[in-house]
């Protein structure tokens, strides 16, 4: 983040730092609720592991701490620890 940060810098004019960082800001929440919501609707499957793992496929972070009850089922779940590494 603080390199991709200094490159913006480097090409955007200074009196526009602070309106592209609200709305770089913005982005990132919406793509932070948007996975979320993605890994709740997963967990809701009755193949959630392969949904899961198809999330993983295609970029969506998994990782412990981000999600409870994520981390609840992981707690006896081998397979899906792993996943979360």
């Amino acid at each position: 983040p603080e390199e991709t940060r200094m490159q913006l810098e480097e090409l955007l004019p200074r009196r526009e730092w602070a309106d592209i960082n609200v709305l770089l800001v913005g982005l990132g929440q919406m793509q932070q609720q948007a996975s979320f919501d993605l890994i709740s609707q997963a967990l809701r499957l009755r193949g959630r592991m392969d949904a899961l793992r198809l999330l993983r496929k295609i970029g969506v972070p998994l990782r412990a701490g981000q999600h409870d009850q994520l981390d609840q089922i992981a707690a006896g779940n081998q397979e899906l620890q792993r996943l979360l590494r």
